[in-house]
């Protein structure tokens, strides 16, 4: 199997189910999200105008230009009570298949104020913010991740890449550099269960996937990683010592090795009963075909 990049999703969709995660990362298939995930996107956009607004406005900008949404002011864009609407019907066109009942503005806004709010020195007025929505796609040049595969005749060859974005990178005195992330679900891991508790997230996916990163596009720092769950339990920081990032290291490697290990993936569950193959699954009613479980039906 071909497999030139990872994500922290990859990786978090492969725990769930196997199959699921090929489907979408490999076949290129859409697995469309749901009502709480188009609420968490919502909040995020609420939180990310916000910032630039700040941004800009400690640069004396007080107009942007923002997503295809033309010219915005600061004033506006740092406002979630005028900003609501606007992210509201940008939201529901990129997922109009959600039930928007299901997702009300209401409950948006409130989450969106809760968080500026409840700690005030995480509201993004208060943050000394060098990026937003940081992307980075970073090649490792190690012989483990080294790939050579010919698919339909067109030969493949280069090395594994790590890809992201972190959503919003802080400067802070003593080179000091934290990375920071509005959550507004709950801190249940959704492929186990697991409570995200401060020991948890010293070896969560996605923040050694930020460590790593952060590492390479900021040498020589120290780092903080920070989850802020809005509606469950506040901020959790995590500092990323050497042996975290050794841990994120040896995380991605056995990661990619078990995933081209797999000849045939297997499924969550075979019968389709759990709630997250009958609810947060497009490909339920066909995922059998391609995996392990299939010759049992």
């Amino acid at each position: 199997m071909l497999l030139p990049f990872l994500r922290s999703s990859l990786i978090g969709n492969w725990d769930l189910c196997q199959n699921q995660c090929i489907l979408t990362y490999a076949m290129g298939l859409e697995n469309k999200a749901g009502a709480a995930a188009a609420i968490g996107s919502c909040v995020h956009r609420l939180m990310e105008l916000r910032a630039l607004a700040s941004i800009h406005e400690k640069n004396d900008i007080f107009s942007f230009e923002y997503e295809g949404w033309g010219e915005i002011t600061t004033e506006w864009a740092k406002d979630p009570n005028l900003t609501i609407d606007r992210a509201y019907a940008h939201q529901q066109e990129l997922d109009s298949h959600v039930d928007w009942k299901k997702a009300p503005k209401a409950k948006i806004l409130k989450s969106a104020l809760k968080a500026i709010t409840d700690y005030p020195e995480y509201d993004p007025i208060n943050l000394n913010i060098i990026e937003i929505e940081q992307y980075f796609d970073l090649e490792i040049k190690e012989e483990w991740a080294k790939y050579s595969e010919t698919v339909n005749g067109k030969l493949y060859e280069g090395y594994l890449r790590i890809k992201g974005t972190i959503d919003c990178i802080i400067a802070h005195e003593d080179n000091v550099i934290e990375c920071f992330d509005y959550k507004n679900g709950g801190r249940k891991s959704f492929a186990t269960g697991e409570i995200k508790t401060p020991e948890y997230l010293k070896n969560d996916h996605q923040l050694l996937f930020y460590l790593y990163a952060l590492n390479k596009l900021y040498p020589g720092k120290t780092f903080i990683m920070t989850l802020y769950f809005i509606n469950d339990g506040g901020i959790f920081p995590v500092i990323g010592d050497e042996e975290m990032l050794q841990r994120a290291e040896d995380m991605i490697k056995s990661s990619y090795q078990e995933i081209l290990a797999v000849e045939v993936p297997t499924v969550l569950d075979k019968k389709r009963g759990d709630f997250r193959c009958r609810y947060c699954c497009e490909y339920s009613k066909t995922c059998l075909l391609y995996t392990s479980d299939a010759a049992d039906e």
